[in-house]
């Protein structure tokens, strides 16, 4: 298998995140050495550096994809700002740094690292979006119970019901086919 990995991307992307996934590093890399890539291939080695705090490694890769033409997605962005925390500034020289999908990531990504003074300002971020979306205000509220921020839990919630949008219950369905 180690020596065909050029011949199916989607099997080494799988196996890259699977390694990426048991903290090993070196392996991740040799696969991803070994094999093409496309845009999964290189947000995965980006995330797993990301994820792993290795925040030169994570923007090496993301130079050499921007080299070979590839347009990064809200995927990578995401990648390069779990590595470090003072990414904001990187993120906003490019189009994404107002897209809704990657500032609520990030901040659930704060919540994940208890970083709540940035949580707060990519919340504002959100809310400056005016978004018909509860997302913003659950988010901030999980953020603030994670750190046990009670007062402030209860003021976003205020902030929620004061803006009159209204959460969505949550919900799973399974479909059965049955045949009698």
């Amino acid at each position: 298998m180690r020596t065909r990995l050029n011949q199916d991307v989607g099997v080494s992307n799988a196996i890259t995140n699977m390694y990426a996934k048991c903290d090993s590093i070196g392996f991740v890399y040799n696969v991803f050495r070994m094999s093409h890539h496309n845009l999964v291939s290189w947000n995965t080695i980006i995330a797993t550096f990301g994820n792993h705090r290795l925040r030169s490694r994570a923007f090496e890769p993301f130079e050499q994809l921007r080299a070979i033409g590839l347009e990064p997605n809200s995927v990578t962005f995401v990648g390069l700002l779990m590595a470090c925390n003072h990414a904001e500034d990187y993120m906003r020289k490019y189009p994404f740094g107002q897209d809704p999908i990657v500032l609520g990531n990030l901040l659930f990504t704060c919540r994940l690292h208890g970083d709540v003074v940035m949580g707060e300002r990519l919340a504002k971020e959100l809310l400056k979006l005016q978004l018909m979306s509860t997302s913003p205000y659950v988010l901030l509220s999980n953020l603030y119970a994670s750190d046990e921020i009670w007062d402030c839990v209860a003021e976003t919630i205020k902030m929620l019901k004061g803006s009159g949008l209204k959460k969505e219950v949550g919900y799973s369905l399974v479909q059965v086919k049955v045949n009698f």
